[in-house]
């Protein structure tokens, strides 16, 4: 069995799995399903500080409760979840500035329920959706979940 998976940047794949019901993204999925998620290895502290400055504003019940991003896992799967709807981008110009809820101006907004962690595993991550053989470990959670 092959389930898709995403790649994100953290903290944005912690956030996707605990509190983040939208995906944002420039371009359009017709997928619905379950939807492993994988954090890039890439991260840079000046991008994670960025990142935790604009959640910090507009999500203030998640202050503490982001890792610090030495203790954030990096490339590898960490969680799934499931794609249950893709919604057409509000008007606007993209980027970090124009939010409504976890909503951004200009982006698809893909739609994300029953998220869960997952054991970290390293693998590679790579741009748009691409197919992973999930472990016999990870099959279970998922099954057990309601994913698979």
């Amino acid at each position: 069995m092959m389930l898709p998976c995403l790649s994100l940047t953290q903290p944005w794949g912690f956030w996707l799995l605990h509190d983040k019901n939208i995906e944002n993204r420039v371009w359009r999925t017709h997928y619905r399903g379950p939807l492993l998620i994988q954090a890039a290895k890439g991260t840079t502290r000046a991008y994670y500080d960025s990142a935790a400055l604009f959640v910090r504003e507009r999500f203030p019940h998640l202050v503490g409760k982001t890792p610090p991003f030495e203790q954030l896992e990096r490339g590898g799967i960490i969680g799934a979840c499931r794609i249950v709807d893709c919604l057409e981008p509000i008007d606007g110009p993209s980027g970090w500035g124009i939010a409504t809820g976890w909503r951004m101006q200009g982006q698809w907004g893909w739609v994300r329920e029953t998220p869960v962690r997952l054991p970290f595993r390293p693998l590679r991550g790579y741009q748009r959706l691409f197919n992973v053989e999930p472990t016999a470990a990870e099959v279970a959670i998922l099954r057990g979940a309601g994913l698979l």
